[in-house]
């Protein structure tokens, strides 16, 4: 049997003897580390007595980047004939130790010291994820005991992620926070969060409350893909800048960086049923109201040109700057209809006095204004590889999720990516040919098919792609059950990807999957697609998908 480690870890050596917890544990950690060792307590807590100290001394788990070195680990085995120095004083590198005595996580960020926590979390029992109170006998055969061992291991890509919709459906903060939590787990650290589109506004704005008030609710949604069948539910939901800085800060706790996003100028029919005056009708004169969109897809609204527009936007982006501490702002620039603006006789002037020559170039400039506002906060923009055409700023990250085609094209014209092409990560994608698969969205994405992805084939400039993440757009998500449903354990393959697979193979992976893995979602409350098949309550008869 395999390592019990997923992702699986780089470099693994055994050693003599094994540590017992047969005492209570004391954590001792450099200041940096205090969120790593804080949540080292948090979730051992529940099970076994363990707490935090200042004293070195009386410490059996150390997080250090230099303190080790003043310790004394030589009453079982020799500490300095352990470290191997071109491993730990590489920047990008955790090392765990685990000896008879003592525990060491050695590394020089704390970023490393939360991946080191999840490892060493992995290699406890699996009742170590539930947050039910389990505390084992301290002097029986029943005491947790771990292999004495050694570990080197880092990230193979600096973006390991998951982007997630929540303005199709929208999923309470409870939720979100469960979900960062087993990404987490499997060392992810990217959350992309789509909070606006055609279909709902997610975000509270201080100065217009009727994003919220009006842009967060729809009165039905459409039923399945491309199916003429509406459902007459309402729905909808938002969150309050202190809900989002609450999560953002609960990330942060977990080694994850929170992305948002707000896609202009088109999926923008949220906020001008908020705000009709954001349109291209109200510009022309043509003062008719519309609702929030509840059809999937994509709207034929768009965002005008007008000043009052770009002040809005600044304003919006400026509180996202203030709620979101992320480098990077994603903008999304895709999928624009320019209909409405080919036929409004008041955006033809409005790009005369801009001086563009087209709609292209008109929504180059939404974009270009974005970048140098976001500037201005020292952020950097992120969009969808739909704004390539248009030759956008080389500072730019390209989210490419068409094809692999437009990732290659996108490093070639010397962008950096995330790769992230729809056939192989878009999770809405059904995974299975059952008849029993809850809306068949799409072609089969499997397990398999997501452990054998390779971000970086036929790239030449591997340094330009970032990573990649997955999609889990909402459509057809009327459940938070139903999301997590398809996100697990296709996103468990994803984050064996994106950290790297070591020597392991897919059989191994599947062990590793089945035997350690899939018990701590048992424990978690994840409600992952079994491998007996999909639940009942999920399946959805006589509700028809689409084929892409």
């Amino acid at each position: 049997m395999g390592k019990p480690f997923l992702p699986s870890v780089k470099k693994y050596e055994r050693l003599d003897g094994e540590f017992i917890f047969d005492k209570p544990l004391r954590v001792v950690f450099e200041s940096k580390f205090y969120q790593p060792a804080r949540l080292l307590v948090e979730k051992v807590l529940p099970h076994f007595r363990i707490s935090l100290t200042d004293d070195p001394t009386k410490a059996n788990i150390i997080f250090s980047q230099s303190l080790a070195d003043k310790l004394d680990f030589s009453d079982k085995l020799d500490y300095n004939k352990l470290n191997n120095n071109k491993f730990v004083n590489n920047k990008s590198i955790y090392n765990l130790i685990v000896l008879p005595n003592k525990i060491l996580i050695n590394c020089q960020t704390e970023q490393l010291a939360f991946y080191a926590v999840q490892t060493f979390l992995q290699m406890l029992p699996s009742y170590i994820y539930s947050s039910a109170s389990n505390y084992q006998n301290l002097s029986g055969q029943e005491c947790i005991r771990i292999a004495a061992c050694q570990i080197y291991d880092w990230p193979e890509f600096t973006w390991r992620g998951c982007h997630l919709d929540v303005a199709r459906h929208f999923f309470p903060k409870r939720d979100i926070i469960g979900f960062i939590d087993i990404m987490a787990m499997h060392k992810l650290n990217i959350l992309h969060w789509h909070l606006t589109d055609d279909q709902g506004w997610r975000v509270e704005i201080k100065g217009y409350p009727k994003l919220t008030q009006i842009g967060a609710f729809r009165k039905r949604s459409q039923v399945g893909g491309g199916s003429p069948k509406y459902d007459k539910r309402p729905h909808g939901g938002f969150y309050t800048q202190n809900d989002l800085k609450e999560i953002v800060a609960y990330a942060k706790s977990r080694g994850i960086s929170i992305i948002p996003e707000i896609d202009i100028p088109g999926h923008s029919q949220a906020a001008i049923a908020a705000y009709p005056q954001l349109g291209v009708d109200y510009a022309d004169g043509n003062l008719r109201k519309i609702s929030v969109w509840d059809t999937w897809g994509v709207s034929f609204e768009i965002l005008n040109a007008e000043e009052l527009t770009f002040r809005f936007l600044e304003n919006v982006f400026g509180q996202i700057c203030d709620i979101f501490p992320a480098k990077v702002i994603m903008i999304g620039g895709d999928e624009c209809p320019v209909d409405k603006w080919d036929k409004s006789p008041r955006i033809k002037y409005r790009m005369k006095q801009l001086g563009v020559q087209n709609t292209g170039q008109l929504r180059n400039y939404f974009i270009k204004l974005i970048v140098k506002f976001l500037q201005t906060y020292h952020r950097q923009v992120m969009c969808w590889n739909d704004i390539l055409e248009f030759n956008p700023p080389k500072d730019i990250i390209i989210a490419c999720w068409t094809d692999s085609k437009e990732t290659v094209l996108a490093v070639e014209k010397g962008y950096k990516v995330v790769n992230m092409p729809q056939q192989r990560v878009y999770f809405d994608w059904k995974q299975s040919n059952s008849p029993q698969e809850p809306i068949p969205v799409a072609k089969t994405i499997s397990l398999k098919s997501v452990y054998n992805f390779d971000p970086v084939k036929n790239i030449t400039k591997i340094d330009s792609v970032l990573g990649s993440q997955a999609a889990l757009w909402s459509e057809h998500f009327d459940s938070f059950m139903r999301l997590e449903d398809a996100a697990w354990p296709r996103l468990s393959a994803l984050a064996e990807v994106l950290w790297g697979k070591s020597d392991n193979n897919y059989n191994q992976f599947l062990e590793v999957l089945k035997k350690y893995h899939l018990p701590r979602f048992d424990f978690s409350g994840v409600n992952y697609r079994s491998f007996d098949g999909i639940p009942l309550g999920l399946q959805r008869p006589g509700v028809i998908g689409r084929e892409t």
